[in-house]
């Protein structure tokens, strides 16, 4: 995936887009989409907009998703994983597919420490407590693949940080993307919700 493979699904965008601007994205590239619309998913005021657009353009079910409150493939790869149904945005049926096409696909062994790493590094941020939702996928690609886009969507405002991850996950990041792209790219999609979610949260207690 090039916004990996460039350091680009790391960073944070330099310009943000309104809800509307980013109406066309989420069909052509909805990973993109998502970092375009950080700003307004971290907005109370201006999230709800962005997500009557999704639904109503798209599906009520990818715009629940963009309000960052769950994991939808917290489950997926256990024994309900084919229960999922295909989104018009956000096909979770597809990660099934890779999943089972890529049964045997065995990654590094040095996998456990780098989830562990990550989580250690998510818990330097103040998105900590999406560490539980890399806890909860199993073992392997489902949660490494959460692990990495988490970290890489909570440090791209830090610049230390993202020092920190670049060198040490992308390649592996990277790799993991040329056989499960769309894992990657919904787990993209997720960690970018998450994340403005509990900046939205934050923002609302602020204002309160």
């Amino acid at each position: 995936m090039a916004l990996i493979r460039s350091g680009l699904a790391a960073l944070q965008p330099i310009a943000h887009l309104e809800a509307e601007e980013t109406r066309s994205l989420w069909t052509r590239l909805p990973v993109v989409a998502a970092l375009l619309a950080g700003s307004v998913l971290a907005d109370p005021a201006r999230m709800p907009e962005l997500i009557d657009i999704v639904a109503t353009e798209h599906d009520r079910a990818a715009a629940e998703i963009l309000r960052g409150e769950t994991d939808p493939l917290a489950r997926i790869g256990m024994d309900d994983r084919r229960s999922f149904a295909p989104a018009a945005l956000i096909d979770i049926s597809r990660v099934s597919a890779e999943l089972e096409c890529h049964a045997s696909y065995r990654l590094t062994e040095r996998v456990p420490r780098l989830v562990s790493d990550a989580v250690a590094l998510l818990a330097q941020t103040p998105y900590a407590a999406l560490a539980s939702r890399v806890g909860a996928r199993p073992d392997g690609p489902l949660s490494l693949s959460s692990a990495l886009a988490l970290v890489a969507r909570a440090t791209a405002g830090n610049a230390v940080l993202r020092r920190e991850f670049q060198p040490k996950y992308q390649l592996f990041w990277s790799e993991l993307a040329q056989s499960f792209p769309d894992l990657v790219s919904i787990d993209i999609i997720v960690a970018q919700a998450a994340v403005s979610g509990i900046d939205r949260t934050s923002k609302s207690r602020g204002a309160a």
